[in-house]
């Protein structure tokens, strides 16, 4: 998408009072933050994260650093690092988590990334609690990368469940 589409349908988004999940995505460098109004979740990868702050979030210090970093580029609620087999790092300027990963065995991550970002947003609009959308977005992100194939990866709410109950996650 052009930056003046994804511009477009935030600022209808905004008027219209729905709240704004936004992916990093290839153009991070050269897309102006300072014209999008307020988002709920900012969700940049490790690359995205170090074009945008100079900063490699390789440990929880320096994700923190990015974090704080991001939020004086983003006007967002909330910034969720994808960490890729390491998890994720959620921060919303008070609180910060540390999600890890779920060991799984890696078959195609192409679709990872959106799964998890979606998963996110749709968690945390159902319930509020962003941990426990991290959680369960980091399930949804491993049984994705645990498939072949991009679209028929991402899971079926049902197979999350049952990977949840499996592992016995506790939210």
């Amino acid at each position: 998408l052009s930056h003046s589409t994804v511009l477009a349908a935030a600022r209808l988004a905004d008027k219209r009072n729905i709240p704004i999940y936004l992916d990093g995505g290839a153009s991070v460098a050269t897309f102006p933050f300072d014209e999008m109004p307020p988002i709920e979740l900012f969700a940049p990868d490790e690359n995205e994260t170090r074009i945008l702050t100079d900063i490699s979030p390789d440990s929880p210090e320096k994700c923190l650093k990015a974090a704080v970093a991001l939020s004086k580029i983003i006007r967002a609620r909330f910034f969720a690092i994808k960490l890729g087999n390491r998890g994720c790092y959620i921060y919303g300027g008070k609180y910060y988590h540390c999600l890890p990963a779920y060991d799984i065995k890696v078959k195609d991550a192409s679709a990872a990334g959106d799964a998890f970002v979606a998963a996110l947003a749709l968690e945390h609009q159902k319930g509020g609690d962003i941990a426990r959308a991290g959680k369960i977005a980091n399930a949804v992100g491993a049984l994705s990368v645990s498939r072949k194939g991009a679209l028929i990866s991402v899971p079926h709410r049902k197979d999350v469940a049952e990977f949840i109950a499996e592992r016995a996650i506790r939210f």
